[in-house]
């Protein structure tokens, strides 16, 4: 998409009617630029025949967007309409709930006409634009967990009752529906770990965007679950009365039946344990008090060393991201210095955020050579596996011959190279072999624009 268009001499050389031989290096690679955007479109229309959407089309990402937005809307809306049972409903959540039931609804039929991406078993990346396996695979993946999320339960009820006073309280297989809408947290669980893979904020502010959004709504989701247990509590105490001061009363306690001391005991262990305090059941012996002191010791260590624990993890696996986002910040820095285009700042910015994402700041061939070379060819040839049965002369070679595979490790090196740059031009001298380890290459003559192969 970055890529001008040709000018109509440089179309009409790339179709044969001009022969211009002294054409400048720069017409020849806007020529070729020009040839490879024509590949690249006669691929895809190809690939999309009978399908509407690709999976990474700005439409297809306007309504995955929507969706999520409305799912977050659905996900604190739906327990709290359970949970308190509003009636007669607000205007603005009647009309709230029905566009988000709407986007809901068009993401789920769109997911039938989107296509999924896949690797297959040799490490290539490829987009399925089959309507029927792009179907099938909506099927067996996300649907059951979206259809629930279509049906406008709160239009529903205004339908059948505008007024909230013939049906009071909501029918079950309504409140079962709200809570089923519920599963659209999984989207948005996907949608976090999306925005952590593929966008250029920095993982830590996504992790912590994530845990916040993650507390509020475990929060919210616990309050309305507490007065929905209030509520119904009290309609089976007006069934079958039971003391509420059986917890506090040690009388009381002690005469209760097995199941009413161990709930008792739970709720003891739970409070101190987590270090939120006895609540009404205090401690009346020294036994008690001993007892308490422990727990409460317990709960801080346990606490402390979970702390520990979630820091440890995240620092270690933050140390080769932070040192790749340094690497990253200091060229970006260099070539600013240097009044370069800001254009070829951010290209260089890209092409480095891409090669985090393909290595995870790892380089295979260096963390070999640093083994012993009882585990080096081991490593290397399962490492490498599928790129080496993939090519001819490699797949002939014997995993025994100890001395060709020793010289292949001293000699490869892993390179990352841009999307829609050169990797050979006729005419240069070659200086080694290239590998295609993951993406895809086209083989094509610059001159008449005749592709060899496409990789």
């Amino acid at each position: 998409n970055k890529w001008a268009s040709p000018r109509p001499a440089d179309e009409a050389r790339s179709k044969g009617k001009v022969k211009n031989d002294s054409a400048s290096d720069a017409e020849k690679i806007q020529r070729a630029r020009y040839l490879l955007r024509r590949v690249f479109k006669d691929q895809n229309s190809e690939q999309s025949k009978g399908v509407l959407l690709l999976p990474n089309s700005r439409l297809r990402r306007i309504v995955s967007n929507l969706a999520v937005i409305s799912s977050i809307y659905t996900v604190f809306v739906e327990p709290y309409l359970v949970s308190f049972d509003v009636r007669p409903l607000p205007v603005i959540t009647v009309f709230l709930s029905t566009v988000a039931d709407i986007i809901l609804a068009f993401d789920f039929a769109s997911n039938f006409i989107t296509g999924y991406e896949w690797i297959a078993t040799d490490g290539t990346w490829h987009i399925d634009m089959r309507p029927t396996a792009t179907a099938l695979n909506y099927l067996s993946t996300w649907f059951f967990l979206d259809v629930w999320g279509i049906f406008p339960t709160q239009l529903i009820l205004v339908i059948v009752d505008p007024y909230g006073r013939l049906i009071y309280p909501s029918p079950l297989f309504i409140r079962v529906l709200e809570v089923l809408k519920c599963l659209k947290i999984f989207r948005i669980i996907q949608f976090f770990r999306e925005l952590e893979k593929k966008s250029d904020l920095h993982k830590f502010h996504v992790l912590l965007a994530s845990y916040i959004f993650g507390s509020f709504l475990i929060i919210h989701w616990w309050a309305c679950a507490w007065f929905w247990a209030i509520k119904e509590s009290e309609r089976v105490l007006l069934q079958r009365p039971e003391d509420a001061s059986l917890c506090v009363d040690r009388t009381k306690l002690l005469a209760a039946n097995e199941s009413d001391q161990y709930l008792c005991a739970l709720v003891w262990a739970v409070q101190v344990v987590t270090t939120t305090g006895n609540g009404d059941m205090l401690p009346q012996s020294d036994t008690e008090r001993g007892f308490s002191l422990f727990a409460y010791i317990l709960g801080l260590f346990l606490f402390l060393g979970a702390l520990v624990s979630l820091y440890t993890a995240l620092l270690s696996s933050r140390t080769n991201e932070l040192a790749f986002m340094h690497r990253i910040h200091a060229a970006s820095s260099y070539l600013r210095s240097r009044n370069l285009p800001r254009r070829l700042v951010l290209d260089a910015e890209d092409h480095l955020r891409y090669e985090w994402r393909a290595s995870q700041g790892f380089d295979d061939v260096a963390c070999l050579a640093r083994l012993p070379p009882s585990f080096q060819m081991r490593a290397f040839q399962l490492l490498y596996a599928r790129l080496f049965r993939a090519v001819d002369f490699l797949a002939v070679r014997p995993q025994s011959d100890a001395a060709f595979w020793t010289a292949l490790l001293r000699e490869l090196r892993r390179e990352v190279v841009p999307a829609h740059t050169w990797v050979y031009r006729e005419g240069e001298p070659s200086d080694g072999v290239a590998l295609v380890h993951d993406g895809s290459v086209h083989v094509f003559q610059e001159a008449t624009g005749y592709v060899f192969d496409a990789c």
